[in-house]
């Protein structure tokens, strides 16, 4: 299953105060994704300036509009604004559950058996956010330092959202 579309690129908005950048998945397709239970797509977008490979998960409710999300590093790789449109070519994720740990994570990890424990124990989506948090840095030493920020609070249970013991 592989489909190739284009779309515009626009603001979706969530709420009064916030909005992400989307590109819509038309409605024959997102239906076809839906009755197979899929997930999470893989593939790459299409722009002016070049591309991008993605691995994403389709935002929106199932029946209703689908989107594929495109951040700002992203939008300027293609070379896109608003109301721009983005080619894509995308297909089922394989390995939806599947969270690639960055090096700096893993070693960070390899110190501290219970955090790892727990870390490993987390859904594939709370992985993949603690995951982007450490990766999302730029330097290498801040990479570093906020894997090592990680495995604290998941040893000390002071992560955003744990309940003491």
């Amino acid at each position: 299953m592989e489909f190739v579309f284009a779309g515009p690129l626009f603001a979706v908005p969530m709420g009064d105060d916030f909005s992400f950048r989307g590109v819509p998945v038309p409605e024959s397709i997102a239906q076809q994704l839906d009755t197979a239970n899929v997930r999470r797509v893989v593939g790459t977008m299409e722009g002016p300036n070049g591309s991008v490979d993605f691995n994403l998960a389709l935002l929106g409710r199932r029946g209703e509009r689908r989107y594929l999300t495109v951040s700002r590093d992203k939008m300027r790789t293609l070379g896109v604004d608003d109301g721009e449109t983005v080619g894509v070519e995308m297909r089922p994720d394989p390995n939806p559950d599947d969270v690639p740990v960055p090096a700096e994570l893993a070693a960070a990890l390899a110190t501290d058996a219970y955090a790892a424990e727990r870390f490993f124990g987390m859904t594939p989506g709370k992985r993949r956010g603690l995951v982007h948090y450490v990766a999302s840095a730029k330097r290498d030493d801040t990479r570093q330092a906020r894997a090592a920020e990680l495995v604290r609070k998941l040893a000390t249970h002071t992560l955003y959202g744990d309940k003491q013991r």
